[in-house]
């Protein structure tokens, strides 16, 4: 398990004065990734890494950048590729070459090669960035079933991610509030809850108006009966 953090804008000085919030966002996520910590800072973009090491500990170090075709790379990545060997058998026979065996490095690849196309080739559990430096783009991704969590928010003039809540809330421009919108739908949720409550009790009272009745008119047959 590790984490992922990030802030990508339009002005690089909004992006360069935030160094203390970065370090407060890579701070929440010091336990999903007590092993090793990384940062890219950069023009308009900072992204954040805490890495449990599991596999090539040397080589798998976060943020990765890769130098591809004109173009930079530059990774942060949480999760497992379950087809790394297959990936990079493809990427080798396009002319990739590693340095290690990490699955961190073949997604770098893959989506040099592939770009958003990758993502589609990967049998796993993810959550990633990667920002392409030259063209001022940011590339966010996730599991189709969400088991590596990637939360995201505007702000600044800008687009801040991580892998968790409260490493949004880490940032000083992402205030701790409620939206409108979630707190007209927990009102509707509450006044549904209400209702449902109330025909329960009324279909509850019906019920019990029936079985007396039902009681009080096998009690009548059974009087009947016994006159004759």
């Amino acid at each position: 398990m590790c984490g992922i953090a990030g802030q990508v804008g339009r002005d690089p000085r909004t992006i360069q004065r935030r160094y203390a919030a970065y370090c407060a966002m890579q701070q929440t996520l010091a336990r999903r990734g007590p092993d090793q910590r990384g940062m890219y800072i950069c023009g308009a973009a900072a992204l954040i890494h805490a890495r449990l090491a599991v596999v090539d500990l040397e080589n798998g170090l976060q943020p990765m950048q890769l130098d591809w075709q004109g173009e930079t790379y530059v990774l942060v990545y949480n999760g497992e590729l379950y087809n790394t060997p297959e990936l990079r058998a493809a990427l080798a026979a396009r002319g990739h070459s590693f340095n290690g065996h990490s699955d961190t490095e073949v997604l770098l690849h893959a989506f040099a090669e592939w770009g958003a196309n990758c993502v589609p080739r990967c049998n796993g559990i993810f959550a990633f960035a990667v920002w392409q430096q030259n063209a001022g783009t940011l590339f966010l991704a996730r599991d189709r079933c969400g088991v590596k969590p990637l939360f995201y928010t505007q702000a600044e003039d800008s687009l801040i991610f991580g892998s968790e809540l409260k490493t949004l809330l880490a940032h000083p421009a992402v205030p701790p509030r409620v939206h409108l919108l979630v707190k007209r739908k927990t009102a509707i949720l509450e006044i549904s809850f209400r209702m449902i409550m109330f025909l329960f009790r009324q279909r509850q009272q019906l019920l019990h108006f029936l079985r007396n009745s039902l009681l009080k008119y096998l009690e009548l047959l059974q009087k009947e009966s016994r006159r004759y």
